[in-house]
């Protein structure tokens, strides 16, 4: 073989063989990951996705939100707990009172003691007074906390007010209105109740009575008696006590702010 093909053969044989196509080459060190794709790898990139949920886990007003929305709900699960227990829970509760109820412009719509037509509904040789209030937003925190009633582990705020005498034993509960006896109930968490229509225009609730003298559809007089004052299941920490309520075109009032003082007529 001549001098000439000799080389030409080498040179064939020395060029770099074309690499295999149906092998893929390693993608180079260091280099970005298409969109989407998730990497195992510690210090590589994830998907879009989880970077945005990460970035939401970072910022300061998340988890605050977490806890102010799961407050909001064990809040509203309370009131509608309340709702299930009280009594009159049928009817469309009242709003709570605001603080405008104290501005100088805006004075209390019923002042102690000057409603006409009721009077205080209980014996006054008795010595009754009020024993719980009726919860509202203008009591201290203090009073707040004294006007709530713990039942089956929970709080609820009380609606009415209790009254009780001071030596603890029974007595004789008034009609504080003339009207006409519209229901008569052995409630299993109130105790005996009595709820007159008054000519006045306003209902009266009387509960945790232990015996009742009065029937449904009779007319009583003011003053007259319609029980005595007994124990309940709901309010067991007051022990013997009658609890009254009143309303006016089916919203709360404050029975304080239509009834005379203690043992006045």
């Amino acid at each position: 073989m001549k001098q000439e093909d000799q080389h030409f053969e080498h040179s064939r044989d020395a060029e770099p063989s074309e690499p295999d196509k149906g092998q893929e080459s390693a993608a180079p060190v260091g280099g970005q990951a298409e969109p989407g794709e998730r990497m195992v790898a510690e210090g590589t990139q994830v998907g879009p996705g989880e970077r945005a949920w990460r970035n939401i886990l970072r910022t300061r007003w998340f988890y605050p939100a977490i806890y102010l929305t799961a407050a909001v709900l064990i809040i509203a699960l309370m009131y509608a707990k309340t709702a299930q227990v009280w009594p009159f829970a049928h009817e469309t509760p009242a709003p709570a009172p605001n603080s405008t109820a104290l501005d100088n412009n805006n004075p209390p719509a019923v002042p102690v003691g000057a409603q006409p037509g009721f009077i205080w509904p209980a014996d006054p040789s008795a010595q009754v007074s009020v024993s719980m209030k009726n919860f509202d937003d203008t009591l201290s925190k203090d009073a707040q906390a004294a006007a709530l009633v713990k039942f089956d582990n929970s709080y609820y705020p009380h609606h009415g007010i209790d009254l009780s005498a001071q030596n603890g034993k029974p007595f004789q509960v008034l009609a504080a209105a003339a009207g006409k006896v519209s229901k008569v109930e052995d409630d299993p968490l109130m105790g005996k109740v009595v709820e007159i229509a008054a000519d006045n225009g306003y209902t009266l609730y009387y509960a945790s009575l232990a015996d009742v003298s009065v029937k449904p559809g009779e007319s009583v007089t003011q003053g007259q008696p319609i029980g005595t004052s007994g124990l309940n299941k709901f309010e067991a920490a007051d022990k013997n006590h009658v609890h009254l309520e009143i309303k006016k075109d089916g919203q709360d009032v404050n029975p304080e702010t239509l009834l005379p003082k203690p043992g006045t007529p």
